[in-house]
């Protein structure tokens, strides 16, 4: 659960975006209200809806990163009905791994993901119910996260801007793998114990 807190932090929406939301394709007068509550509350706090954007001195962020994340998280703040749906399939997806690893623990026969990753390709990333969960949850909120960059709203965010925001985000998810920590990599604990340390 610790992974995917931090991955979903990358991303701290308001509190409107745990309503649920329309789809996409089929604005309703729900999604106008729910934006028409997020424009008022960033008016009221000071912040202008219809020109929204992030202003860094490059002194504090001379290579653009927490500009270019903040832009992606503004972009989303002005379609928090699309933002919702989003967070909802992270929300629903997770469940569908807890349910996997609690039969699992249950003694039930589940047909393990097919990873393809090289970080986790040593069988004690499956074998383990633990470290297969580490890295399924790890893996899901990592492709959620970036998918959400991926497809921000694309009239709110230009191009440079959205590669700027993928490329440090790639770099920062897979800093936070769990094959990089020694407690979450059963490689390395394994190979701890047969050297002896």
């Amino acid at each position: 659960h610790a992974i995917a807190i931090i991955f979903i932090s990358l991303f701290s929406f308001s509190s409107v975006l745990a309503m649920p939301g329309p789809t996409p394709q089929s604005p309703t007068g729900e999604a106008q209200t729910m934006k028409g509550t997020v424009k008022k509350t960033m008016n009221a706090s000071g912040l202008k809806y219809d020109n929204l954007g992030v202003s860094i001195p490059r002194a504090m962020d001379p290579y653009g990163i927490f500009k270019a994340m903040a832009n992606v998280q503004a972009a989303w703040l002005k379609h928090p009905d699309q933002a919702s749906n989003y967070v909802n399939s992270w929300v629903t997806g997770l469940s569908d791994l807890q349910m996997y690893f609690f039969k699992r623990a249950m003694g039930i026969q589940q047909e393990p993901n097919d990873c393809k990753d090289s970080r986790f390709r040593d069988h004690s990333w499956t074998e383990n119910p633990f470290y297969d969960f580490v890295k399924e949850a790890y893996l899901f909120s990592a492709e959620c996260t970036m998918d959400m960059v991926k497809n921000a709203p694309e009239e709110e965010l230009d191009t440079r801007t959205r590669r700027r925001a993928e490329f440090w985000l790639n770099q920062l998810i897979s800093a936070m793998a769990p094959s990089n920590y020694f407690w979450t990599n059963p490689q390395a604990i394994k190979r701890a114990i047969e050297t002896k340390g």
